[in-house]
């Protein structure tokens, strides 16, 4: 399948979130720039593709005969080739820029608690930790009433519970400490 054919089905299934677009690597491609070089005394033709001078492909092109090179012909070969890889390399450099921009863009688990914005970092983390692990007590308590959980062995079944027991303990102490920001995290925001 290429781009389009792909692109055109993610469009008809509806899948709106934020990705990398055909569109942008297009728009990336042609900002590249190439350089060859042939190595003397070789057929061998190596081109760069580069943004922004950052190497995003290397392509080759070399003869098995010295009588049939012609460096023009291996030059465009060459770069034919490291546009291929750029295009790909662009695909995964562009991804993981948008994975990482997305995961800044999200709130801190404790965000929602009143006054999270006036607290200092450090209770802010444990706020963040409170609500980090209720949303793993939640998903294990969950489990509990799946068949999965019910086909384990009665001793892991036992083991679960008490760490389900433990969790809960830890979440007491930390909802113990969260209050004790309270009062100065909510004076702190009016």
């Amino acid at each position: 399948m290429n781009d389009q054919v792909i692109e055109q089905e993610i469009v008809a299934k509806g899948l709106t979130a934020p990705r990398v677009t055909p569109d942008l690597i297009n728009a990336l491609m042609t900002q590249l720039s190439f350089s060859t070089h042939v190595f003397p005394g070789t057929t061998t033709t190596i081109a760069l593709a580069q943004i922004e001078g950052f190497t995003v492909g290397v392509g080759q092109s070399a003869c098995v005969s010295a009588a049939n090179f012609n460096a023009e012909l291996g030059a465009k070969i060459a770069i034919d080739n490291a546009k291929g890889l750029a295009r790909e390399k662009l695909w995964e450099l562009e991804g993981y820029v948008l994975k990482r921009t997305l995961a800044n863009q999200q709130p801190a688990p404790g965000a929602a608690f009143p006054g999270y914005n006036a607290m200092p970092p450090h209770q802010q983390r444990v706020v963040d930790e409170k609500a980090e692990l209720d949303g793993r007590l939640a998903k294990l308590e969950a489990f509990f009433d799946t068949p999965i959980f019910a086909g384990l062995d009665p001793a892991e079944q036992q083991r679960l519970h008490d760490q389900a027991v433990a969790m809960h303990e830890y979440a007491n102490i930390l909802a113990d400490r969260v209050e004790a920001f309270v009062p100065v995290a909510l004076s702190a925001a009016t």
